[in-house]
């Protein structure tokens, strides 16, 4: 009977291919710490560019005119449904007009809530004189982020993403 060409502990300290064994061990730890990481970090650019849009948009519409053009506190001109647009415009597409393209595919005027509420005037050195209130302009936003493949692919559902943001009125 032939013996084997190497005992077991020949076998045992020989430590070719060890590298190898360790590097297979670890690879799909490491796999998924860099794709979790590119894919949050994708999630929080997006966020930032959401809550970025939404403020940007309360600042515009709460600088409309057509907020002191009617004598209640909450617009009812007709120029209040064109602020409206441009300011979904400048949230989504980095402009007024609508020629610019979006700045995030799923993030669109239809994502977004323009209201205005009413607020005390006291204390305020400019209330609107006809309703003796302040509109206050709230903007918010809800957004399944766009992911980039991972989270479907481990089974999990896309993030949803939310912004608000309210300004006071100004000038009136």
């Amino acid at each position: 009977m032939s013996r084997p060409h190497m005992s077991f502990t020949s076998f045992r300290s020989d430590q070719r291919g060890t590298a190898l064994v360790e590097l297979a061990l670890i690879f799909p730890f490491l796999a998924l710490l860099t794709f979790s990481a590119l894919e949050m970090g994708s999630v929080m650019y997006q966020q930032h560019i959401i809550t970025k849009g939404v403020q940007e948009a309360a600042r515009y519409a709460a600088r409309s005119p057509s907020l002191s053009e009617t004598a209640t506190c909450v617009p009812g001109s007709a120029n209040w449904p064109v602020a409206v647009t441009q300011a979904k415009n400048l949230a989504t597409r980095g402009t007024v007009g609508s020629s610019g393209s979006l700045i995030i595919s799923n993030f669109t005027a239809a994502t977004l809530t323009i209201s205005v509420s009413c607020s005390s005037a006291t204390g305020f050195v400019s209330p609107n004189p006809a309703s003796g209130q302040i509109p206050v302009v709230v903007v918010s936003a809800t957004v399944a982020a766009k992911s980039m493949g991972f989270l479907s692919l481990i089974g999990l559902p896309p993030f949803i993403l939310k912004a608000a943001h309210q300004e006071l009125g100004i000038g009136l």
